[in-house]
């Protein structure tokens, strides 16, 4: 079935992809945990396979766990709250992260990536390091930095969301991938997607070099 469907999977775009995950989530709440377990443990065998990070999949990935998660988590295990976050600088090194990816797919060259990560900083009033190049990025890192982001209260995850969307269209065009790594941050730290104010203009390039 997996590969009689896959060539269908292949053929949409990947701005398609996001909303098929949300179409299906209903139906994905009927399985048994194990079943869940399974489903997961799936996935995470197609994002590994290659041996290459793909943070679409990935995101893809925690995008599906957002959502179900809950339904095969325990009562006593969901109890279990942390603190939230009330000051960006309790989260700086998370911000970090997000925003070099962000500006590392959206742009294609190591001059302009500085000025959208610095622009996408300037916007959150955090002081933090350098924009962190592609290979001292992981899935790992995108990980633990999005667990962070979920625990701040909604206005400053709204604050942060902004400083992304300032990020990516730095240059007047948003890219198909930043876009779709937009929208499942959104997602995963259970906030609105922003508005962003060139949405005609998304393009098919994805980062060089």
């Amino acid at each position: 079935e997996v590969m009689r469907l896959k060539p269908l999977v292949d053929s949409l775009h990947p701005t398609e992809i996001l909303p098929l995950i949300e179409i299906a989530i209903p139906a994905l709440k009927q399985q048994s945990a194990p079943q869940y377990e399974q489903l997961k443990w799936l996935m995470m065998q197609f994002i590994m396979a290659d041996k290459v990070s793909d943070y679409i999949e990935w995101l893809h990935y925690r995008v599906l766990c957002h959502f179900l998660d809950s339904q095969f988590t325990s009562k006593a295990k969901r109890k279990i709250r942390r603190r939230s976050y009330h000051g960006l600088y309790q989260v700086d090194n998370a911000c970090l992260t997000i925003l070099s990816l962000l500006a590392n797919v959206s742009h294609d060259n190591d001059g302009e990536r500085d000025q959208a990560f610095d622009s996408g900083l300037v916007k959150l009033n955090i002081k933090v390091g350098q924009r962190l190049q592609q290979d001292n990025l992981n899935l790992h890192a995108v990980n633990d930095a999005l667990a962070q982001l979920e625990y701040l209260v909604p206005m400053l995850k709204q604050e942060f969301l902004g400083a992304c969307v300032t990020c990516i269209e730095y240059n007047n065009e948003i890219t198909v991938m930043a876009w779709d790594l937009l929208r499942v941050i959104s997602v995963c730290l259970s906030c609105p997607m922003p508005l962003v104010t060139r949405p005609g203009r998304l393009s098919n390039k994805g980062p060089s070099g």
